[in-house]
């Protein structure tokens, strides 16, 4: 069976998030067709199966069925008397599709359904594409369907929606937890949850987050199933992400999981620490170091280059402590800052901060990945790292 995918804007990293999720989980014999707009997954996987895949991801908008006729999606509505339906459409030509052309294709849908006694109300879409608020508020997956047409190069094809992105998931981690430092900066629950997904993890393994901070990724890393290491130099943050996770487990949004937080200091690391870290079966790390406050302007060549030191010498100190505990079998997912100046960016070399033994995991991304808005004075470099046998 063929499904389709929506990245959401950084679609490399969205690429990179799908391709270590489907490696790590689905077992059988499965192949991908990378589209500008979309991506298809050809798999013998049920759509139950891929929508609770889908809701694991970060990256994406919606996910879906793919049909080469719209009556396919029709002679699934089965019984049922009454729906609630919607549309989408993805184009290289959307001139073809006015206000007018969308209700026109809605009505059509509508009398097919009224012919097979089935009553109807649609949702139209703003502008070609229903938003996920719009699939979530109107429970268009529940009551109905969402029909997506897929229109590239005078081909045509349909699609059936299995899910859509859970805004109100990574809302409720980023807005409500109890403790946010944002003096500290706010890593993206969205971002968070594609780095842990970079590693690509088996469900119950172990992961370490050693500048944990207000705990975003412990957070999303629990949720998804994962068992979770983190720590902090800051004691304050190491209590408020106590404080986040016992919140999230009141709220059950927890499976089975391990947990321990604690205060360590990577500049200077204790032995004792470091010996009860080799004795775990930690099988990947994700971070993003502090990179200085929130910056809402450029800042001067001498500050960037200040703050780069900084994240320079936690690196290179977390990297030797991970030679100490001597992981096998192993990945870091890390977050290198760029800092826009007046003279344009400023960032640093990977190989300043890693050995040798590590390398880019070249398999899993082709191009560089990174999180960067329009007016962003910080752009996140995201690097999938392997440790050398």
């Amino acid at each position: 069976m063929k499904y389709f995918f929506i990245p959401g804007r950084n679609y490399d990293l969205s690429k990179a998030e799908l391709i270590s999720v489907v490696s790590s989980n689905i077992p059988s014999v499965h192949n991908f067709e990378f589209k500008p707009d979309y991506i298809v997954l050809d798999s013998k996987e049920t759509p139950d199966a891929i929508a609770r895949l889908f809701n694991r991801l970060g990256g994406f908008i919606s996910c879906g069925v793919r049909y080469d006729d719209i009556d396919l999606i029709l002679d699934e509505v089965g019984d049922r008397t009454k729906i609630t339906f919607g549309l989408s459409i993805y184009t290289d030509k959307a001139s073809k599709y006015s206000k007018s052309n969308i209700k026109d294709v809605l009505e059509q849908v509508k009398d097919l359904l009224k012919s097979r006694g089935v009553s109807s109300r649609y949702v139209i879409p703003n502008g070609l594409l229903l938003d996920s608020a719009q699939v979530i508020h109107n429970k268009i997956l529940e009551k109905g369907f969402e029909i997506v047409i897929f229109d590239y190069e005078g081909k045509q094809f349909y699609g059936k929606t299995l899910a859509v992105q859970d805004i109100n998931r990574f809302a409720t981690v980023e807005y409500d937890k109890p403790y946010t430092n944002k003096e500290m900066g706010v890593l993206p629950a969205k971002l968070a949850t594609i780095m842990v997904n970079l590693l690509g993890l088996k469900i119950g393994e172990t992961i370490w987050d050693p500048f944990c901070g207000s705990g975003t990724i412990p957070l999303v890393a629990l949720m998804n199933g994962y068992n979770v290491i983190g720590s902090d130099i800051d004691p304050e943050a190491v209590a408020g992400t106590k404080k986040n996770i016992e919140w999230l487990a009141a709220d059950n949004k927890l499976n089975s999981v391990g947990v321990n937080i604690f205060q360590f200091d990577v500049l200077n690391p204790d032995s004792r620490t470091v010996r009860d870290l080799r004795r775990t079966t930690i099988k990947g790390v994700v971070c993003e170091p502090f990179m200085g406050p929130p910056q809402f302007k450029p800042l001067s060549q001498a500050k960037a280059n200040k703050l780069l030191v900084g994240v320079e010498e936690m690196y290179k100190k977390l990297f030797e402590t991970l030679e100490h505990i001597k992981l096998t079998d192993f990945k870091a997912v890390i977050v290198i800052p760029s800092y826009k100046t007046h003279n344009g960016w400023l960032t640093l070399s990977l190989n300043s901060i890693v050995s040798k033994k590590w390398r880019v995991d070249s398999n899993l991304v082709e191009r560089d990945l990174h999180w960067k808005r329009s007016n962003s004075i910080i752009k996140r470099n995201i690097f999938v790292l392997s440790k050398k046998i």
